[in-house]
C-alpha cells in the first residue's frame, strides 16, 4: 500500500519517492514504460479529490497506476490509451478477482499447459504475417511452448471468465518477454536482441517462468482484493485523449492526474515497439498495430511549415530546431498540435475548480530544450486552465529509449498543476 506520511508543509514535502516501493499490490504485475510512481498519484488524488463523489480521469493511463490507486481511494475513475497492452493491464490491475475461481482456474490451466507440452504434438506457430520475424525474437523451442500456453490460454473462452483470460494473458505477457531474445540487461524497454554468446547461452524454461509469474500474480492480486473495500469498478477504453465524448460529458472530472508522453513516440518512449511482442502472441494484427503509432500524439507529421501554435516558448523552440532541422521541428509542432487538443478535452470534461495535475518531464530535440513544462503551462491558459503551481522532483534515470535506437536520459519531471478557473 501507498505509504502513510506525516503532516509536513508543501515546502517540505517529498515528491522524489526514491525509497519508496513503487511495485506494490498490482502495480507490480508487468513491467511497462515510464509507469506513474504510485505514491504520486495517491497523494494527489487524497488532495485535489478528497471527496468519494469526486470522478478521476487519466487520457494517458497506460497500465493503469491512477487508475489503480483511484480504486484503492474508493473514487470512480476512467481511464483511456491508444495502446492494446496498456489497456489489458489496465484492466487486470484495477479488478479484484474471486480467489478460489482464480486458483481453480490456475491448476486447470497448468494442467492442460503440462499435458499438452508432454504429448509430444506438432506445434503450429504463427506466421510471418501474423507475428513478424518471430524465430529472429524466440529460439524454436521457446516459440512452440509460448504457442502451447497461447492456445490453452485462449480456450478459455466463456463469457463469465473473461476477467480471468485476461489475468492470465498478462501473465503470459510477462513470461514472453521474459523467455524471448530482447537483451535487456543495460534497459528491458529498448528492444534489441542478445548477441554472441549471450544469445547461445540463452536457454529459458517457458513453463516455468509462465508457472512462476502466475503464481507471484495471483499472490498480489490476493493482497490487492483485500485492500478494495468498497469496489468501483473503472471504466477504461483504448481511446484518443484527444477525443473523449461519448465516454464523458461536459464538467463531469473533479481531477485529471495523468502522465502523457514527452514527446512523439520517434524521439521519446517506444511504446509500440515494447508491446509489439506481447500483442503478437496475443493475436493482434501486426498492420494495425503499425498503423495505431500514427494515432499517438503527433503521429500524423505535415510535409508544410509548422503550424502556429500559440505558445510564445514553443513558437521560439520551433525556430531554433528548424534552423537546425526542418523535419525534427515539425515532428515538434505535429505533437503538441495533439497535445493542446488533448488539454482541450480536459478542460471541457473538468468541473469548475477542478485540477488537472500533469507529470511531465522536459527533453531535447537537436540539442534544443522542449521546455515541456512551462509549454504545457502556456497550452493551459488557453482554455482557462490556470497554473496553481510547479512541484519539481528527482528520479534516478528514466531512460527514454527510442524507435530510432538511441536513448536520453532524464533526472528531474515537473508535476504541473492547473485549476479550471
Amino acid at each position: 500500500m501507498a505509504e502513510e506520511l506525516p503532516f509536513r508543509s508543501e515546502a517540505e514535502e517529498d515528491w522524489d519517492f526514491k525509497k519508496a516501493d513503487t511495485q506494490y499490490l498490482t502495480h507490480g504485475l508487468h513491467p511497462y514504460p515510464a509507469r506513474m510512481v504510485p505514491q504520486i498519484a495517491r497523494r494527489l488524488i487524497d488532495r485535489y479529490a478528497p471527496k468519494s463523489d469526486h470522478k478521476i480521469l487519466d487520457p494517458f493511463c497506460g497500465s493503469g497506476g491512477v487508475l489503480v490507486e483511484a480504486v484503492l481511494a474508493e473514487r470512480k475513475a476512467y481511464g483511456t490509451d491508444i495502446n492494446p497492452l496498456a489497456i489489458l493491464l489496465a484492466k487486470v490491475k484495477t479488478k479484484p478477482l474471486k480467489i478460489s475461481i482464480l486458483e481453480e482456474k490456475r491448476e486447470e490451466l497448468l494442467r492442460k499447459i503440462a499435458e499438452e507440452i508432454n504429448a509430444e504434438k506438432s506445434v503450429k506457430l504463427p506466421e510471418d504475417a501474423e507475428f513478424p520475424h518471430l524465430l529472429f525474437w524466440f529460439k524454436p523451442h521457446v516459440a512452440g511452448e509460448l504457442a502451447v500456453i497461447a492456445q490453452c490460454i485462449r480456450e478459455m473462452d466463456e463469457a463469465e471468465l473473461v476477467d480471468y483470460r485476461r489475468f492470465f494473458e498478462v501473465c503470459f505477457s510477462k513470461a514472453v518477454i521474459k523467455s524471448s531474445n530482447i537483451d535487456a540487461e543495460d534497459n528491458p524497454y529498448f528492444i534489441r536482441s542478445m548477441k554472441g554468446s549471450k544469445l547461445r547461452g540463452h536457454n529459458p524454461d517457458v513453463t516455468g517462468i509462465f508457472r512462476s509469474q502466475v503464481d507471484s500474480s495471483v499472490t498480489r492480486m490476493k493482497d490487492f482484493l483485500h485492500h478494495c473495500k468498497n469496489y468501483i469498478e473503472p471504466e477504461i477504453h483504448l481511446q484518443n485523449s484527444g477525443s473523449l465524448e461519448g465516454m464523458l460529458g461536459d464538467d463531469e472530472i473533479q481531477l485529471v492526474v495523468t502522465s502523457p508522453p514527452y514527446g512523439e513516440e520517434k524521439r521519446t518512449m517506444a511504446y509500440t515497439s515494447f508491446s509489439k511482442l506481447s500483442l503478437y502472441w496475443l493475436g493482434y494484427d501486426p498492420r494495425e498495430l503499425r498503423e495505431n503509432r500514427g494515432r499517438g500524439l503527433g503521429g500524423v507529421i505535415s510535409e508544410k511549415a509548422p503550424p502556429e501554435l500559440p505558445s510564445a516558448t514553443l513558437e521560439n523552440i520551433l525556430i531554433e530546431v528548424g534552423e537546425k532541422d526542418p523535419k525534427a521541428s515539425r515532428e515538434v509542432a505535429a505533437f503538441f498540435r495533439d497535445y493542446l487538443e488533448a488539454i482541450k478535452e480536459l478542460h471541457r470534461v473538468l468541473k469548475r475548480g477542478g485540477y488537472a495535475c500533469i507529470v511531465i518531464g522536459n527533453r531535447n530535440v537537436r540539442g534544443v530544450p522542449i521546455l515541456n513544462d512551462k509549454i504545457t503551462v502556456e497550452l493551459g491558459e488557453l482554455v482557462n486552465l490556470r497554473r496553481e503551481k510547479i512541484i519539481h522532483r528527482n528520479i534516478p534515470r528514466k531512460v527514454l529509449p527510442r524507435s530510432d535506437g538511441r536513448i536520453e536520459l532524464i533526472n528531474r519531471e515537473s508535476i504541473v498543476i492547473l485549476k479550471n478557473e
